[in-house]
């Protein structure tokens, strides 16, 4: 199982995520693996079902802050994507880099 953080989104008009960009990371030290790379959302939902685990990275300041992790989704029109699991009040969604 790998662990992914998600730093930026690109959105559809009703606030979906349709591509993602996003790291390996090592949680033992806290340190990111290999290069950021860009996927469709339903290949970022099919890693989650896989059992790799996919947390919101927000920018803040110029730093790395931890958010919750992503879910799996099934949209109105039948198709896999992924969204925030839910959380208190705090970032969002549309508070990753937009792209």
């Amino acid at each position: 199982m790998a662990l992914f953080g998600l730093t930026g989104v690109h959105l559809d008009e009703e606030g979906r995520i349709l591509r993602a960009r996003l790291q390996e990371a090592d949680g033992a030290t806290n340190t990111w693996v290999g290069e950021p790379f860009e996927s469709d959302a339903h290949k970022v939902a099919n890693l989650i079902a896989t059992g790799h685990v996919v947390y919101a990275v927000f920018i803040v300041l110029g730093r790395g802050v931890l958010g919750p992790r992503f879910r799996v989704v099934v949209d109105p029109d039948g198709n896999e994507g992924i969204e925030l699991e839910p959380a208190s009040r705090g970032l969002g969604t549309r508070d990753l880099l937009l792209f």
